[in-house]
């Protein structure tokens, strides 16, 4: 198909009605303003066929594991609206709502209105991350949401004893795996506190974890066939940990270098902070953001004072949530791809914006404070729209996909050579080529040999061998909206020289 363009009081979350639903309408308004029209990378492009042709898990619409939550909440908003961006808008923006409740577990006094989650709140709508993720055809934010109401239910059971709150954690985790499998390791460390240290809660924690997996497993199992599904997780768990994941295994970049990345994802994509080359609005955001760390950290080594805070539960949930941030990170930083798409750190992400929710409380007790604040958060909100505008227009692929589009147009017999990904967006995007991949060898040789190649030839992301282009044209995007090939050349070869 072709795609176009406790909870120390026991107050609930949701006991603010008003304030949520203006909340829910701002968060699915200002998503579908900005929503993104185009097809940006080859992972949105999978999503996107998923909902608007066919799920099809063998032929990777999505990939592996399938995702079958998401897809299931997205289609029939999809069927409603005719429009898939329309649709991952709208489930972008109730994920931000989500996301703002499941961190509300976590945080003294649980409510709206409390000042860590007004702090919260306005740090999770304005996040840049956290607002073009609600943009894109992708299940993270949802999965952020749904891990962090995962964590925060649990560390609730393990805090009050209830038996409610294991059975939604389990639940939330059961269902987890067909919404975001990634994120199942930041969620196993407090789930295990609550089956060792709430005994009576197990079996509701164990039973509903059962149930939520089964909800979407055996549906998958129906409607793919088992032995389909079975070799198209082996196929995509094996490339993606050897071959083509960014993983430890499939990348030759050491693991400093892979710990470095990631730290610079969290604060430069993540907290839209300074780093060499962004504008000064940046620099502000990490002035504020280095000052509210700071005083958290002071804080957190008064103990008695930290302590005295609503009875002590925003200790003790941070002490439950940093396990979940080291078994997280390393998981993330060996078998996740942190070197091209830094959406990976967002649920250590969001615990920073936790963190931060605290500290900013903190902070704004003293005069100079509310002035850091308030100048950090308006730098803040300026980043992330200035980067959500510049989401609107088309990443450095699509611009190819289009100049290629033009190109064959005006060339029935166009040759257009480049990597698999970069071919397949080509392919669904119906432009009208013969496709030579550059890890076919044969073809290659045939092409760089003047007797043999035939013209006129696009040559996307590299040069061919003794040919010299009639033209070079450069396309680009800001790689902190993007990471992935935010710079591609491309070459155009209308004769042999």
């Amino acid at each position: 198909m072709r795609l176009d363009r406790e909870s120390t009081g026991g107050v609930s979350p949701w006991g603010e009605a008003p304030l949520w639903a203006l909340l829910a309408v701002w968060c699915v308004i200002t998503r579908l303003i900005t929503r993104v029209t185009y097809l940006e990378d080859p992972d949105s492009i999978r999503f996107a066929l998923a909902v608007a042709d066919k799920y099809d898990l063998t032929a990777l619409q999505p990939h592996f594991p399938g995702y079958p939550v998401f897809w299931a909440i997205v289609k029939p908003i999809y069927v409603l609206t005719g429009s898939f961006s329309v649709a991952f808008a709208v489930v972008g923006g109730l994920a931000t709502v989500l996301l703002v409740a499941a961190g509300l577990l976590l945080l003294p006094g649980n409510r709206l209105r409390s000042p860590e989650g007004l702090a919260w709140t306005v740090l999770v709508l304005w996040n840049p991350m956290v607002w073009l993720l609600g943009n894109r055809y992708m299940p993270d934010l949802l999965g952020a949401a749904v891990v962090l109401a995962t964590v925060g239910f649990a560390i609730r059971a393990m805090r009050e004893g209830r038996t409610a709150d294991a059975l939604i954690a389990g639940t939330l985790f059961g269902l987890l795996g067909g919404l975001r499998l990634s994120y199942v390791p930041f969620a196993l460390i407090p789930l295990a506190g609550v089956a060792w240290s709430v005994p009576r809660a197990r079996a509701a924690l164990f039973g509903s974890t059962v149930i939520g997996t089964l909800v979407w497993f055996v549906p998958l199992i129906a409607y793919t066939g088992w032995e389909p599904m079975i070799s198209a997780a082996g196929r995509q768990t094996v490339g993606h940990f050897t071959e083509f994941g960014g993983t430890v295994l499939s990348e030759s970049i050491s693991s400093g270098g892979r710990i470095s990345r990631a730290i610079e994802a969290i604060w430069a994509d993540g907290l839209g902070a300074w780093l060499p080359g962004r504008h000064l609005l940046t620099a502000v955001v990490a002035v504020a953001v280095s000052a509210i760390g700071g005083r958290v950290l002071f804080v957190a080594l008064t103990t008695q004072k930290f302590e005295s805070r609503d009875r002590g539960w925003s200790a003790f949930a941070l002490r439950w949530l940093l396990p979940c941030v080291v078994l997280y990170s390393i998981w993330m930083v060996l078998y996740q791809n942190v070197l091209y798409k830094s959406r990976h750190v967002l649920p250590l992400l969001i615990v920073a914006l936790l963190v931060l929710s605290i500290g900013a409380v903190e902070v704004v007790r003293k005069r100079i404070g509310r002035g850091i604040v308030a100048s950090g958060v308006l730098a803040y909100a300026l980043v992330a729209m200035v980067l959500v505008a510049q989401h609107k227009e088309p990443t450095a692929i699509a611009q190819v996909v289009e100049h290629v589009r033009v190109i064959s147009e005006a060339e029935p017999d166009l040759t257009v050579v480049a990597v698999p990904l970069v071919t397949f967006m080509l392919e669904v995007q119906g432009v009208d080529a013969t496709f030579v991949e550059v890890d076919d060898r044969e073809a290659m040789a045939l092409l760089n040999s003047d007797r043999e190649a035939g013209f006129p030839i696009v040559s996307i992301g590299m040069r061919l061998e003794n040919e010299t282009p009639e033209t070079k044209s450069t396309f680009y995007h800001n790689p902190f909206v993007n990471r992935m090939w935010p710079e591609i050349p491309l070459y155009v070869y209308t004769s042999g020289h």
